[in-house]
């Protein structure tokens, strides 16, 4: 039995879906309030993918309650229920990084509190770990796919606005939800442990995803440079998300895509109709 966290979250759903869709057997558990001794009873993985993200109104304190004492307290819930793997989803916030090349050398020196509690729950983890408990821990970059939340959604919304575009030079780790759920199915089915940067095998170029998602959308997009060059002026958090460049490096990278990008902008545009 794989035990997913986070009832309603979109990569918990998603992942259950694609298990399923394997012929495996898993489920979604909340796990908010009080958690019981026996939640992850006849489970030989969990996948631990609820938290609290990027949210303005959250208090540092929230961010540490349940980034971090949740994640301790499921995680020793978990190995005394005799759980063999334990999956934890923390996040690219760890490097504290917002433009530039993650590679095997780059600094754990995260930024805000969601970075900061991600990384301490994955030292707390590692911590525990040992041959009857294995400990497997994944930095995803930007995940899309139908209805995902976040960057992407608004950088559609936009082309669908606009018939203009910044024409940017730039590279960005994303990856595609269904692609991020074949990683994660690798990793359990294959038992790999350690810490994990998924991705697509492919870096996104921003001006190159938005001119696909307006062609899929029977939209002509202009792509300006001298938009590019304002928006490389931008110093705001956003215009670097959307326009800079933040990717992991080739040799630290895992991937395994079922769906090349091309195809999975036309599946997300596809699905985001309906």
């Amino acid at each position: 039995m794989i035990t997913i966290t986070g009832s309603k979250g979109y990569i918990a759903v998603n992942l259950k879906n694609f298990f399923v869709s394997k012929g495996m057997e898993a489920k979604c558990v909340d796990v908010r309030g009080e958690i019981p001794d026996d939640i992850f009873a006849d489970t030989d993985t969990v996948i631990h993918t609820a938290g609290i993200v990027h949210n303005k109104k959250a208090k540092k304190e929230l961010y540490y309650k349940v980034n971090v004492a949740m994640t301790k307290k499921l995680a020793e819930t978990a190995k005394n229920n005799g759980v063999k793997h334990f999956v934890f989803f923390s996040s690219m916030s760890v490097f504290g990084m917002e433009e530039g090349e993650i590679n095997e050398n780059t600094a754990l020196v995260p930024l805000n509190d969601y970075g900061k509690s991600k990384l301490e729950a994955e030292k707390i983890l590692l911590a525990m770990q040992s041959d009857d408990f294995k400990i497997t821990i994944l930095r995803p970059p930007i995940v899309y796919g139908k209805n995902c939340p976040g960057n992407y959604a608004l950088l559609s919304k936009l082309v669908k606005l606009s018939p203009v575009f910044p024409l940017v030079d730039n590279r960005h780790s994303m990856i595609y939800i269904e692609n991020l759920c074949a990683c994660v199915y690798k990793i359990v089915s294959e038992n790999i442990t350690g810490i994990i940067h998924p991705q697509n095998s492919d870096y996104v170029n921003t001006s190159n995803m938005c001119a696909l998602i307006a062609e899929y959308n029977g939209k002509r997009l202009f792509l300006m440079r001298f938009l590019g060059e304002i928006v490389s002026h931008i110093k705001s958090s956003y215009a670097k998300k959307a326009f800079g460049s933040l990717y992991y490096a080739k040799n630290i990278a895992f991937s395994n895509d079922i769906f090349d990008f091309e195809t999975s902008i036309r599946l997300t545009e596809k699905n985001n109709e309906n």
